[in-house]
Formats: structure tokens, C-alpha cells, sequence
């Protein structure tokens, strides 16, 4: 479910024709005093999505969607989310998929802030790093991420979107539309392909040019796959998450 919510009561603080700061504080439902969890898309572009959990309600709302590109990286991305997300717990819980774990990621060339990497240095590493150094607390949890294909994804959405009886189960996921208007974009321009039996995600938006493919490509609706998969992979069955490819497998192309 697609929804906006703000606690009018800072907005309403504001002077006609003042600007208001782009922060975490007029989000209704963001908890200061809690971690926030986030998906993390690595790359040339780079996205990431943010959520927290309402246990006792059982909801999961995705409230900011964020991104960079070259030449900004992982330092300019980090000082985006110390920006936004000021006068909050500085702890962050991050899921990605195993390219950004590369210790020598192809798209090393665009990092012009990053000339002195260390062997062990990548993408997520390069970001915890950036965001300690800002104060933050980080786990990186799919430190051992292996390769997640489409289908696994495809099959986990249907459960956590579907009609199964395990959904119901399942917390509600709400996502923000006015502060993930991108990502709501991005999740309407990732089609779906059905090729000799396999689910596949068709990205050719991802060759648009880099300033246009926030709304208009898959890469933060990418984001989002990575940090639903790293929270709710577990209630797939365990055929679907320990073979290498499970039935109609496929992993994402450009045709």
C-alpha cells in the first residue's frame, strides 16, 4: 500500500514562503529513537531505500528513497543520510546484494574520491566507512550475500503481496509515495519478461543517461528487492533459497 504521512505539526511551524528542511522530522511514523533498515543498490548509480518496523502493529513502512551518481559516491550518499535523518538514532542496518561485497568492482573507475582503496576495500565497506566516520553505528548484513535471482524475487514478493495464508502473517508493507516518489516510479518501469520458462526483470532503463534514471529506470525499485529479500527471505521454503537456480530461475538481464 502507497500512502503519505507528515506530522503537520512541525510543517505548520513554518513561515509562508519559508523552506522547509528535508528531514526526518515531519515524518509521522519515523521513530528517532529506533534503528533505521535499509536496501542498497551499488554502482555508477547508487540507491538506497529506507524503512522501519512497527512490531505491535505489524507494519514495515519505506519512508525516503535516496540516490547518487557519478561522480558522487558512497561519501556524498553517506552525507545525505546524516542530513536527513539528523536528531534520529544514528544506527543503520543495510541489505545489498553480493556485487556491492566486490573487492574489485568493474565500476571502480568512477571513483574519483577513492584512488587509495584498500584489497578489501568495497562498495558496502567504502559506506560504512563514510557513515561511522559521520557518527553512525552500521551493520552490514549481507556480508555473505550470495547471487539472488529474479525468480527468488519474483516468488517472494507474490507472498508478501499475495493472497497465501502466510501473508497474513506477514507485516504490511506501506511505502511512503510522497518521499519515495522515485522508488514508486522506478517499481512502474521494471517489467516483467517471460523467457523460455524464466522470470526475468528487463533493465535496458538502465542505460539511460545517469540523470534519468531515478524515476525512469529500475535501479532504486532494485533497492528496495534487496532490503524486502534480506528481511523477508526466510519465510521462503528452503528449496527456493539454497539452490542455485530454482525452477524458472533467471537473474537480471538486458535484452
Amino acid at each position: 500500500m502507497i500512502v503519505p504521512r507528515y506530522d503537520y505539526r512541525y510543517i505548520d511551524q513554518i513561515a509562508a514562503g519559508e523552506k522547509i528542511d528535508e528531514s526526518c522530522r515531519h515524518l509521522k511514523y519515523y521513530d528517532k529513537n529506533r534503528p533505521i533498515i535499509a536496501g542498497y543498490d551499488a554502482g555508477p548509480f547508487s540507491s538506497m531505500v529506507f524503512a522501519q518496523r512497527n512490531i505491535s502493529k505489524k507494519e514495515f513502512r519505506i519512508l525516503k528513497n535516496m540516490w547518487v551518481f557519478h561522480p558522487d559516491q558512497q561519501d556524498e550518499l553517506a552525507k545525505k543520510i546524516d542530513s536527513f535523518f539528523t536528531g534520529g538514532k544514528k544506527e543503520i542496518h543495510i541489505h545489498y546484494d553480493r556485487a556491492a561485497n566486490q573487492k574489485d568492482p568493474q565500476w571502480k573507475k568512477y571513483y574519483p574520491n577513492y584512488k587509495k582503496m584498500g584489497v578489501n576495500d568495497t562498495d558496502a565497506i567504502l559506506l560504512k566507512q563514510e557513515l561511522v566516520a559521520l557518527g553512525w553505528t552500521v551493520q552490514l548484513i549481507s556480508t555473505k550475500q550470495e547471487t539472488i535471482y529474479y525468480s527468488q524475487h519474483y516468488r517472494l514478493l507474490n507472498l508478501l503481496f499475495g493472497k497465501s495464508k502466510i501473508n497474513k502473517k506477514l507485516d504490511n508493507i506501506l511505502i511512503d509515495r510522497n518521499e519515495c516518489e522515485a522508488l514508486v516510479s522506478s517499481i512502474n518501469h521494471s517489467p516483467l519478461k517471460r523467457y523460455e520458462g524464466r522470470t526475468i526483470l528487463v533493465k535496458d532503463s538502465e542505460r539511460l543517461s545517469f540523470e534519468e534514471q531515478a524515476y525512469n529506470s529500475t535501479q532504486i525499485a532494485t533497492a528496495l528487492l534487496y532490503l524486502l529479500w534480506g528481511e523477508y527471505s526466510k519465510y521462503l521454503p528452503d528449496s527456493d533459497k539454497n539452490q542455485d537456480t530454482p525452477q524458472g530461475s533467471g537473474t537480471y538481464i538486458s535484452s
